[in-house]
């Protein structure tokens, strides 16, 4: 399921990203009215849009279709569907290599996570979120936090990447103010030399 009945108001601060050459040579694609929806539910949840889109290229390589632990878990957040059978009811998401599905399922989880770490420092919140997402809870208990490890290969490249993909987005802000405020110095120059010509 999926609505474009999106408003200008929805995509505020919206930046389109070229996806990783990775993702690229391994045949992925995020179109952008997928990013657009990505970004919508990220703003609806209060989950960090860039944090998902990195993590995206991690899981899928941008792939719709992809499948991994042995066919189990699909699409471009690798959702294993025995885990989320009541979620998927409840969201009205039937197809996991929906991309749009695919993320709604995906961001409501994460969402879900981050609830639960609510005690976390949140400067460090996201990594504990990923490893959870990466490996549950008693798996990231087991395996990292009783090491005290939080932060490790996995979440760390996708934190790394949503870095990129915020300091991107910040650039690309920046030339677009720039450019908005050359256009209203044009405008001024064009209206006042109307208005001399008039005079």
């Amino acid at each position: 399921t999926m609505s474009q009945d999106w408003s200008g108001e929805d995509m505020e601060g919206f930046c389109y990203h070229e996806i990783s050459d990775e993702c690229k040579a391994a045949g992925g694609k995020f179109p952008v009215m997928a990013q657009i929806y990505t970004y919508i539910v990220c703003q609806n949840y209060g989950v960090d849009y860039e944090m998902v889109f990195a993590l995206i290229e991690r899981e899928s390589e941008c792939n719709w279709n992809a499948s991994g632990d042995g066919g189990t878990s699909w699409g471009y957040m690798q959702i294993a569907q025995k885990w989320h059978k009541e979620r998927m009811q409840r969201l009205n998401c039937t197809d996991l290599t929906n991309p749009y599905q695919n993320v709604t399922v995906g961001i409501d989880y994460l969402k879900e996570i981050q609830d639960s770490l609510q005690e976390v420092p949140e400067d460090v919140r996201p990594y504990y979120v990923l490893a959870v997402y990466n490996y549950g809870t008693k798996g990231a208990k087991e395996n990292l936090w009783n090491h005290g490890v939080y932060k490790y290969s996995y979440n760390t490249a996708i934190m790394e990447r949503a870095a990129q993909l915020k300091a991107e987005k910040e650039r690309q802000e920046k030339r677009e103010g720039r450019e908005k405020e050359g256009g209203r110095e044009e405008k001024g120059r064009k209206e006042g030399g109307r208005r001399s010509e008039e005079h």
